[in-house]
């Protein structure tokens, strides 16, 4: 159910608006579950109705996009000396920012620790549905198995594992870039 929801959100965000019908035939999924799923997104406040579409023959498809405000994605940004986080809406508008110092020098726990407490801390002053997190870090990821095989200038964050980081924060999705 999580995998068609972002699926269908993904879509959306593309799209900027459509039906049900278009949905689904563009999802490959049921037209029942499209509608299912539409439904929760609704009361969440996730999506909002955009008038009427016409259909040809039948009834108007009413025309769906999403609330870009009520969607949020949380993006941290690693460097050897800070990690900087920002919470933003779906508009691209930054609502929350924060910076943290780091130390070079420090182990990989205390490193860690201030990623995932910067992360929750945005999670935690979130005012709507946070639909993933994203790191960008100097160094190489292996995709597979989202270990950090190097790290530019901080050592101590090779071998460490990306996705567990974040895992109990939130379901995810997590997406990481590497930048050298």
């Amino acid at each position: 159910r999580r995998i068609n929801e972002v699926a269908l959100l993904r879509r959306l965000h593309w799209l900027g608006k459509s039906s049900r019908v278009e949905l689904a035939a563009a999802l490959q999924l049921d037209t029942k579950t499209v509608t299912n799923l539409a439904r929760d997104l609704l009361k969440q406040g996730c999506l909002t109705r955009d008038g009427l579409a016409a259909s040809g023959r039948g009834r108007p498809r009413q025309v769906l996009r999403l609330n870009s405000r009520q969607l949020q994605a949380i993006g941290l940004h690693l460097t050897e000396t800070e990690v900087r986080g920002a919470r933003m809406d779906f508009d691209g508008r930054i609502r929350d920012r924060r910076v943290l110092p780091l130390d070079p020098q420090a182990d990989s726990a205390v490193l860690q620790d201030a990623l995932r407490t910067l992360a929750a801390d945005l999670l935690h002053r979130a005012d709507s549905k946070i639909m993933g997190i994203g790191l960008a870090f100097p160094g190489m990821l292996d995709a597979d198995t989202g270990r950090i095989l190097e790290c530019a200038h901080l050592p101590a964050w090779k071998g460490v594992k990306v996705p567990d980081l974040f895992g109990d924060l939130t379901p995810g999705p997590f997406v990481f870039d590497t930048f050298t």
